[in-house]
């Protein structure tokens, strides 16, 4: 048997496929390469866009901030309380509407808020300055009230609270809020919100209400009494005396069917010396002596309807407490009203401008067993003036209310004594009379009439004034009060006047 190879096949393709797929896999490869590097490229691109988008939004962003920091520091001085709560506010709002920024296809709203956040630097300034503005009128008007004047009683509305409170005025405490409104299409509006101590509600003023109000240079939302003390003065004055200023003796008609009443002792040395004695001004004639000329005042062209209503409030709520009854604020005054008003007018005068001799209280002389009369020597009497007179400016310095309790004024003594925030000294003393009163179960019965009198104690006129009174209730009406007063009134004056620090040049002088 013949040995033989065997039989086979030769593959001639296998070599040719493998080549032609490395061909392909080399092919694929290269096309994912080329295309992975365009889009890296793309990718590279957008970033790069957004990047210059976001630079842009957190320039704009930087750029506002700055306009809005610079505008709240121009007004930080006067409305402090304002640019605190506004900024978390201002700086949640400019974060979002920064993301604005060169977008495409915005809604109109949010074209509004990138218009309103460009014009809220200034609105905010102007804001500032008017707000600070109008509520320094308010707070000089109430100043400048003097002795007499302030808010007409029966004014009460919630914008009249508002702004007194925005004002700082005492009278009405609470909290003062801001903020702001950029989605309105009449631009950003800075809002001012008070609410009053004791509610939860909070009562919101718009900043175009405001500038409104700051442009026309009104202050009409608070009800303020044009101050008529001097006028009051004036006509009590030329009643008792005859002529303005008060200068020479009470005419005797006043006196006329009067027997003087002893009041007391006087005693020097445990020995009793004299009597004190008083007389009283008839003071139904006064007021017929004064109501012309009241109503003259009440009556003059310069007095408009509100005055009218605030003075009528203002005397009803002074003399007759909580028996007033008030006019509603706006109410067009009546004659008949008017007529009353007269009376009331001069009522409040004559209980608060009549001078300290009105009330005459003298002390009539007892001579001792060797036919002398007891009297102070010159160097007694500058030691009783001046202590009177540094008693009574260190207790108003101090604000020891107990001091004034006890003490006479107007001849009747002082029940009640306290200083009020703005550092007046309010007096509350016995009329002499009693009033029908009612308790709890409606059981009748009679209780003292109190009356309550204002002191400046930063006011010289003031302050000499109530040393008057009360050198008249401790030595009298005589020769030898006369001199204590006459002695001690310029000591309190100028003792205020130096705490004061005030300039008798001030208002300019001229001379030939």
């Amino acid at each position: 048997m013949s040995y033989r190879n065997p039989q086979g096949n030769v593959d001639r393709q296998s070599g040719q496929y493998i080549r032609q797929a490395q061909k392909d896999i080399a092919g694929a490869t290269a096309g994912f390469a080329k295309a992975y590097a365009v889009k890296q490229q793309e990718i590279k691109k957008k970033i790069k866009e957004a990047e210059a988008l976001s630079l842009r939004q957190d320039e704009w962003e930087m750029s506002m901030r700055e306009k809005i920091a610079t505008a709240e520091g121009e007004i930080k001085g006067s409305s402090p309380y304002m640019s605190l709560q506004m900024r978390d506010q201002i700086n949640a709002k400019l974060d979002e509407v920064s993301k604005y920024i060169g977008l495409t296809n915005l809604s109109e709203e949010q074209k509004q808020e990138i218009v309103n956040m460009k014009t809220l630097p200034s609105v905010i300034k102007q804001f500032g300055v008017n707000s600070a503005t109008y509520t320094e009128n308010i707070r000089t008007q109430l100043k400048n009230q003097g002795s007499f004047g302030g808010i007409d009683p029966s004014y009460s509305s919630e914008l009249t609270e508002t702004f007194l409170g925005l004002s700082g005025n005492s009278s009405v405490e609470g909290e003062t809020f801001y903020k702001m409104d950029l989605s309105g299409t009449e631009g950003p509006v800075v809002m001012i919100g008070f609410k009053k101590k004791g509610q939860d509600e909070t009562r919101w003023v718009n900043s175009n209400q405001l500038n409104s109000l700051s442009d026309s240079g009104q202050t009409s939302a608070v009800a303020i009494i044009r101050d008529a003390s001097s006028d009051m003065k004036a006509m009590v004055n030329n009643a008792l005396m005859g002529n303005a200023e008060g200068k020479g003796n009470i005419k005797a008609e006043y006196w006329q069917g009067q027997k003087a009443k002893k009041i007391g002792d006087v005693t020097a040395g445990g020995k009793v010396t004299g009597e004190r004695q008083s007389l009283t001004i008839n003071k139904e004639l006064l007021k017929q002596n004064i109501m012309d000329e009241a109503l003259a005042d009440v009556n003059n062209t310069s007095v408009t309807n509100r005055d009218k209503v605030g003075w009528f409030n203002k005397f009803q709520t002074e003399l007759k407490g909580d028996k007033a009854v008030l006019l509603d604020h706006g109410d067009l005054v009546t004659d008949e009203q008017i007529q009353e008003l007269a009376g009331l007018y001069a009522d409040y005068a004559i209980e608060y401008y009549s001078p300290p001799s009105a009330n005459v209280v003298s002390v009539a002389r007892v001579s001792d067993s060797s036919g002398t009369k007891s009297s102070k020597s010159q160097a007694e009497n500058n030691e009783s003036a001046n202590k009177l007179a540094n008693d009574i400016y260190n207790a108003s310095e101090k604000r020891n209310s107990n001091y004034f309790v006890g003490k006479s004024y107007k001849g009747k003594e002082i029940t009640n004594a306290e200083f009020t925030s703005d550092g007046k000294l309010n007096l509350i003393y016995s009329t002499g009379r009693t009033v029908k009163t009612e308790d709890k179960d409606g059981v009748e019965q009679r209780e003292a009439e109190t009356m309550q009198v204002l002191i400046d104690t930063k006011n010289p006129d003031s302050m000499g004034n109530l040393f008057n009174r009360f050198a008249i209730g401790e030595y009298g009406t005589d020769a030898g009060g006369e001199k204590i007063r006459d002695i001690g009134n310029p000591i309190i004056r100028g003792l205020v006047d130096k705490r004061e620090g005030r300039n008798r040049f001030a208002s300019g002088f001229s001379g030939r």
